[in-house]
């Protein structure tokens, strides 16, 4: 899914190294502690390599998982997640929240009732092992990268981030984001598919089937990348914690000589 992924190009690929890009099928789970073990195993070849790692990207909570690593909460079992998701379907993930309302009032009074699937985590975990997510949470964390990490963020104008969100998407289609999409369709991938659920996958799916109109995709994909990137900025003022914040693409170019500052002192 190179496109709607916002894959580097191979003009990029070939300008520097890029590692973890079109390596997992798009019908494969990837967790957050699967993904920071990827990541660590190959910042450890890289520093190897007397080289530096920089980590890009914009989901905040892999990034803090792969800083301060995660508490020790088991995978939950396919078959029961798929159950717990039957049940929310069918009688709507109120009923599941009252009964994680029943078993782990604390993790319940942190969720929506809309949060279906950290309600169904929560109730699975619980009956997977016994012990109730709230507890699992406590324990000491795991995983975390030994190292000495500089944050640097960008906080661009909201005006000219929702102008080039908007301007992306007609990129895309320019790209072959339909073909793209018709070709996920033909290899017999659908919303139920992990990587479908990504940003704008499951509107256009939709519109392929018939479903809903281009223009009705398109304004969904336009939405919804906007509230992504609310989250985004609501993340990276509240939990991020980054050193160096640049409010322009111009400001931006002053990180490289923060970079070098923070690679000499290290």
């Amino acid at each position: 899914m190179p496109i709607i992924t916002a894959m580097p190009t191979n003009e990029e690929f070939e300008a520097a190294d890029h590692r973890l890009f079109n390596f997992l099928n798009p019908s494969k789970k990837i967790t957050v502690d699967m993904y920071a073990g990827l990541a660590k195993a190959e910042m450890e070849k890289i520093w190897a390599e007397g080289k530096l790692p920089i980590i890009c990207g914009g989901t905040g909570f892999y990034l803090k998982v792969l800083e301060e690593g995660i508490a020790p909460v088991p995978a939950l079992d396919e078959k029961l997640f798929d159950e717990l998701n039957q049940k929310a379907r069918l009688e709507g993930s109120e009923v599941l929240h009252a009964e994680l309302q029943k078993i782990d009032p604390e993790m319940a009074g942190k969720l929506k009732v809309a949060d279906t699937q950290r309600i169904v985590r929560a109730l699975g975990v619980y009956k997977q092992t016994g012990k109730t997510m709230s507890a699992w949470q406590k324990m000491p964390k795991e995983g975390g990268v030994k190292a000495d990490i500089l944050k640097i963020a960008l906080n661009p104008e909201r005006e000219w981030l929702y102008d080039r969100i908007h301007k992306r998407y007609d990129v895309m289609v320019e790209m072959g984001l339909m073909d793209e999409i018709n070709l996920l369709l033909k290899e017999g991938f659908n919303e139920k598919d992990h990587a479908i659920q990504s940003c704008g996958a499951k509107e256009l799916l939709a519109y392929q089937k018939g479903e809903i109109t281009e223009t009705e995709a398109k304004q969904a994909i336009l939405q919804s990348t906007r509230n992504y990137a609310k989250r985004q900025i609501t993340w990276l003022k509240g939990q991020f914690k980054a050193h160096h914040v640049y409010e322009s693409v111009a400001h931006a170019q002053n990180a490289m000589g923060e970079i070098e500052n923070f690679v000499n002192k290290n």
